[in-house]
């Protein structure tokens, strides 16, 4: 099997968990007990949801992405997209910080 192929595999396989976490957090079946300590639990939940969903989609594009694009594209275009999955990592962080203390 081709090692591009299992990459590909092993990164849409990791986000899937993210993305039914996050939406069960979006459609409120899934209240974790840690977010009652915040201000806002319901904002807290829904921008843990976004959060979630946002960075398990963009990995989950990736692995698609490296299954399916040629060899030499997806050499190319691997650094950016890591760059962005941390971009959209750090980033995110500021509504759930700002969630906590609202």
């Amino acid at each position: 099997m081709d090692m591009m192929l299992i990459g590909g595999m092993v990164a849409v396989f990791s986000a899937l968990p993210g993305l039914g976490l996050g939406l069960a957090l979006l459609i409120g079946k899934w209240r974790p007990a840690s977010l009652a300590n915040a201000r806002d639990p319901d904002r807290m939940r829904i921008a843990l949801g976004i959060y979630l969903m946002a960075v398990d989609a963009l990995v989950l594009l990736l692995g698609i992405g490296v299954m399916v694009l040629p060899k030499v594209l997806v050499l190319a275009l691997v650094p950016f997209a890591v760059g962005a999955v941390v971009l959209v990592s750090t980033l995110g962080m500021l509504p759930l910080l700002r969630a906590a203390r609202a």
